[in-house]
């Protein structure tokens, strides 16, 4: 039993705790209407019903039933009254619950009677807890309110922050402030009927209109999240390459906008886009170097997000300069070198370097037949990283021929020498006489090394094919015609001589074979042979006519 006491003074003791704190908060202006007559409701903690028989903004005369207890102060403060002036009456005399007919008659409501009595203890709320009464009064309207009490997660904030009271009937605004790098991801409020909430958020800015029981306290509470751009940090790019950053961010209120909030976009790179395509950083890199740049988030509410730090380096682009082979004959000029390019970008062409390639070689038009590098250097430009291949200068050798156009004077029983020259091929050359139908004068020889010598044998006529071959192995080949003079029989002087013919200046003249068909030398041998026929047949005749 006394447990049971002690329980329940317990609870009725954190109850009145309760709401004495919330009468702290009740404002001390009227700013709304009073109870309307017949407005009815139920004691705190003990639920005993009563009723408004009478009110105004001076005071209400509340009827219950002596049945029942009363926390009279409790249930004028939910009215919108501060204090209790008067208790205890007669049921003879008053509108509720002690007429004969069981039934409330507020619309009648007799007449007010305060005696005084019926207090059995402190009311929760600081005054009499009244019971064996039916009524009392309420004074010092100052109108029903709500206490409001607005919270905020870190990272930012809500104004008016902290609480206070709301009247019946009122609202209140609050504006909701992220910080930078954080946005609003949700506010809520507990202010309507059972907790329920009730607020409407427009941007930045939340109203509240309390619903909840009268003198009640209610919450407002905004989650602030981080707002961040989610990009990567850093970029390598080479020159002329494009660059493309999807802009996306991680939060905020859709649309989304962005902007370059400090340092400098890379040469040719821009902001774009829009709310529907979305943003994006873009464009061909135009300039070699080192860009940093921050880019900042502005979500629906205007909530800005942490700068977003971004870093191109952004290098020279490459490009290879190849010098152009040449090939040419032994003895030409060396022309214009020049070379090809490999890596130009956005247009570019070699007029675009700051400065030109140059190309050489070391031949000359003296050089022998051989390969010679066609080197690359000394180009220059802020926007290239150059690398250089080397060409080749292939000299080929001239047409091989043979120079030696005259054997000089060969004598029957003189011993001749003569070493043979010739021109272009790619030495070392190699000489014979290999042509049965064309041999060597009787007594001579050829050398490998092109020396003809010996001593001839036999005075006469003779057609010599003598070849040369270079180290190609492309042989040329020429007819070497020689007719000595024709002298006494015991000592016969050879020499070359010329005929007054054609056949016979080309007959002493070295001819390669190519320009010569072998019809042609046929004709010219039996032109010769002819010739001498006609000289023996001479000499002998004019011997006869001696005779």
């Amino acid at each position: 039993m006394r447990l049971s006491l002690y329980l329940s003074r317990l609870v009725i003791a954190l109850v009145v705790t309760f709401v004495a704190a919330v009468s702290l908060l009740v404002p001390t202006a009227a700013s709304a209407a009073p109870p309307a007559a017949c407005t009815a409701g139920a004691s705190p903690v003990t639920n005993s019903p009563w009723t408004v028989c009478r009110a105004d903004i001076n005071s209400a005369w509340v009827s219950a039933n002596n049945s029942g207890q009363f926390h009279a102060l409790a249930i004028c403060k939910s009215l919108g009254y501060k204090a209790v002036t008067a208790n205890g009456g007669t049921c003879g005399s008053v509108c509720g619950y002690c007429q004969t007919s069981g039934t409330t008659s507020c619309s009648s409501p007799g007449n007010e009677q305060y005696g005084g009595g019926g207090v059995v203890g402190e009311d929760i709320a600081g005054g009499p807890l009244l019971a064996s009464t039916v009524q009392w009064k309420c004074s010092e309207y100052v109108g029903v309110t709500t206490t409001v009490e607005a919270k905020a997660s870190a990272g930012g904030s809500v104004s008016p922050a902290g609480s206070q009271s709301v009247a019946d009937g009122e609202s209140v605004s609050y504006t909701l402030a992220p910080q930078p790098g954080y946005f609003l991801s949700a506010v809520t409020d507990t202010c309507g009927a059972s907790g329920a909430p009730v607020g409407v958020l427009s941007g930045s800015t939340y109203d509240v209109q309390p619903k909840g029981p009268p003198n009640a306290s209610c919450e407002v509470s905004a989650t602030f999240s981080v707002f961040a751009l989610n990009v990567q940090p850093s970029y390598a790019e080479t020159y002329g390459t494009t660059l493309d950053i999807p802009l996306v961010s991680n939060g905020g209120k859709a649309p989304v906008t962005y902007a370059v909030t400090g340092g400098a976009l890379p040469s040719g790179v821009s902001l774009m886009g829009d709310d529907v395509a979305g943003y994006r950083l873009a464009g061909a890199l135009s300039k070699p170097g080192s860009y940093e740049f921050s880019i900042t988030a502005t979500d629906a509410d205007g909530a800005l997000s942490a700068p977003a730090l971004i870093a191109v380096t952004v290098s020279p682009a490459p490009l290879k300069i190849t010098a152009n082979n040449v090939t040419l004959t032994e003895g030409e000029q060396i022309p214009v070198l020049s070379g090809s390019y490999s890596g130009f970008v956005l247009g570019d062409t070699s007029a675009s370097l700051a400065t030109q390639a140059s190309f050489s070689t070391t031949a000359t038009a003296a050089s022998p037949p051989g390969t010679y590098p066609i080197t690359v250097q000394g180009g220059q430009s802020d926007n290239y990283a150059l690398s250089y291949v080397a060409g080749t200068l292939n000299i080929l050798p001239a047409e091989l021929a043979i120079t030696t156009t005259d054997l000089g004077s060969m004598q029957a029983g003189k011993a001749f020498s003569l070493a043979l020259s010739v021109s272009g091929g790619v030495p070392p050359y190699t000489w014979s006489a290999t042509d049965a139908d064309k041999p060597l004068p009787d007594g001579l020889r050829l050398s490998g090394e092109g020396v003809l010598s010996g001593t001839p044998t036999h005075a006469g006529d003779y057609v010599s094919r003598i070849t040369v071959t270079d180290s190609s192995l492309a042989p040329v080949e020429f007819a070497l015609l020689t007719t000595p003079a024709q002298t006494k029989a015991a000592s016969v002087e050879v020499s070359q001589v010329f005929s007054g013919t054609v056949a016979a200046a080309q007959a002493m003249v070295p001819t390669p074979v190519p320009t010569v068909g072998g019809w042609a030398l046929a004709l010219i041998v039996a032109t010769i042979g002819g010739f001498a026929v006609v000289g023996v047949r001479r000499r002998q005749m004019t011997q006869m006519a001696k005779d």
